[in-house]
């Protein structure tokens, strides 16, 4: 038995890539271009009304940008997947998207094969990524001391390593400070260390920051390849 066609919609401001890609999706005999919305909330009406499997969502869109718009779709429509393509594929935009709960990564110059293999790929949850642009992210990366551990890392204490991980674990601060035997507000003052020596915005973005960068361990089940990798490590 056949898999079922892909659904797809293409959120977009550039309305000549919406209507390329709707051509080109319009070829392929496992996938269909449902829709395309030029905004985020064009997109989730949309959504209110259409069954769509994936949304091929770009990141510098007017009004609400592309991590927004993941965020709000991932939290009104959990099943839709959503790959993202960017102009930008450095390290500061990738954490920042991973956060928002995206499944795909894929740079907006990358090949149209490649953009259609992100769309069509089933794997078990973790953020898709093509070759090139993991490659691309590895090199704003230079490692110190072996794999998982990069130039950038903040030197974290032993205690804040602690919260870290415990934070990591999906414990909220209060039980934390119980589980390590301080106060609360000693806790808390933790995590905001955390959270500024990590450059995060939230307790989310902090775990996934540490989680991406090998600080609590490796990341090679979340990093995945959307094709046969040429590259190695990941």
């Amino acid at each position: 038995m056949s898999d079922p066609i892909l659904r797809v919609m293409c959120v977009d401001d550039q309305r000549a890539f919406k209507d390329a890609l709707r051509l080109a999706i319009g070829t392929e005999p496992d996938m269909t271009c449902e829709a395309t919305a030029s905004t985020v909330e064009e997109g989730l009406k949309v959504l209110a009304g259409t069954e769509i499997d994936v949304v091929l969502m770009d990141l510098d869109m007017p009004e609400m940008d592309g991590i927004e718009g993941t965020r709000r779709i991932k939290a009104e429509y959990p099943g839709v997947r959503i790959v993202v393509l960017t102009a930008m594929a450095d390290i500061e935009t990738f954490v920042r998207t991973m956060a928002a709960g995206a499944d795909g990564f894929v740079a907006k110059d990358s090949p149209l094969e490649v953009v259609l293999g992100a769309l069509r790929s089933r794997a078990e949850p973790g953020l898709l990524l093509d070759d090139e642009t993991l490659r691309s992210l590895r090199d704003g990366l230079a490692p110190r001391g072996g794999p998982g551990h990069w130039a950038w890392a903040p030197d974290l204490t032993e205690r804040e390593r602690e919260v870290l991980a415990l934070l990591a674990a999906g414990i909220d601060p209060q039980t934390i400070a119980r589980q390590l035997g301080i106060r609360v507000h000693t806790c808390r003052g933790y995590v905001r260390n955390v959270l500024v020596k990590l450059g995060a915005h939230s307790q989310l973005e902090a775990v996934a920051v540490a989680r991406h960068y090998g600080l609590l361990g490796s990341s090679d089940e979340r990093l995945r390849p959307t094709g046969p990798s040429k590259a190695s490590g990941y």
